[in-house]
């Protein structure tokens, strides 16, 4: 039940995401390669350091996932300015 509704939303995403690119130009890659490959670098190194102690290892895992996502340009300048805004 759950894996059915979970693959509907799915298939509703990229349905929306189609028609909403027709709009405004969507970067795919931004959206979901570049966290992807952020998220598997952070998963590697909490496995690495499955032996520590949970919140060393939620800060080495968050910490893994900044810097990745910064290396690989995942955010830009504007993201930033909009986050400094933010708050």
């Amino acid at each position: 039940l759950a894996s059915g509704f979970l693959l509907g939303e799915i298939v509703m995403l990229f349905l929306m995401m189609r028609d909403f690119g027709k709009l405004v130009p969507l970067r795919i890659v931004n959206l979901f390669l570049k966290p992807t490959i952020a998220t598997v670098a952070m998963f590697l190194v909490l496995y690495v350091t499955s032996g520590l102690e949970f919140l060393l290892q939620m800060l080495l895992g968050s910490v893994c996932f900044i810097i990745v996502f910064f290396l690989i340009k995942g955010i830009n300048s504007d993201d930033i300015e909009l986050l400094k805004t933010s708050f």
